[in-house]
């Protein structure tokens, strides 16, 4: 998280993103390393992100700092719409086999 955190300065962060649109920033970033992991194991790889984040979620939310929790609520909906995806993704591929 602190990675994150320190990335980029938090006033220039707050003037251009919400915690929705920046999460849509991270969905983007998952997007665009898929790649990096294995096929099989991109549904795993997601529902863990979104767990390990889901995990932390009450020490962040009672022992964060402002910019720790905007970093955690966009990372988690990011996770989630990335997560999400991945569902919709597969649901359409299962579709597709069975008209064919």
């Amino acid at each position: 998280m602190d990675i994150r955190v320190n990335a980029i300065p938090f006033d220039y962060i707050k003037e251009i993103y919400t915690i929705d649109s920046y999460g849509k920033e991270h969905f983007n970033e998952y997007k665009i390393n898929e790649h990096r992991v294995p096929k099989d194991e991109i549904q795993e790889v997601a529902q863990l992100r979104v767990d390990g984040l889901l995990g932390i979620k009450k020490y962040i939310k009672t022992n964060g700092s402002e910019v720790q929790k905007f970093h955690y609520e966009s990372s988690l909906k990011g996770a989630v719409l990335y997560a999400s995806s991945i569902v919709s993704k597969r649901k359409k591929s299962k579709k597709e086999v069975i008209k064919q």
